[in-house]
């Protein structure tokens, strides 16, 4: 039997804790309504009737590295790939631990029609 898979990358989405907005996505590091950063409890959700395909393979690429991490010091997001926080300049393994992470990877993996 012939099955193959695509992978495709969505968006999730976040509920901002500070002023209630709900639906803020997923690549938004900040509440748009109140200015917040999303912070290390964050929970990420799907919304189906909203659902954004990620298309640019420079976003998929960069999305799909891994998760963000919040600085030991200022609690600041950071993405996967940077190794110093982007606020007060702390390494990302400063912490004699892993840093905290946030979220997970945004993907759905999707079968495709079998060949004839």
């Amino acid at each position: 039997m012939d099955e193959r898979v695509t992978v495709e990358y969505v968006y999730e989405y976040w509920d901002c804790a500070a002023c209630g907005r709900r639906g803020v996505r997923g690549d938004a590091r900040y509440c748009p309504s109140c200015g917040k950063a999303r912070d290390k409890n964050v929970r990420f959700y799907r919304q189906g009737d909203k659902e954004e395909t990620i298309t640019e393979k420079a976003e998929q690429d960069r999305l799909s590295a891994g998760p963000d991490w919040i600085c030991a010091f200022c609690s600041t997001t950071n993405n996967f790939h940077d190794q110093f926080c982007g606020s007060c300049g702390s390494g990302s393994d400063t912490k004699k631990s892993q840093p905290d992470r946030v979220g997970e990877h945004p993907v759905r993996i999707k079968p495709l029609p079998a060949a004839d």
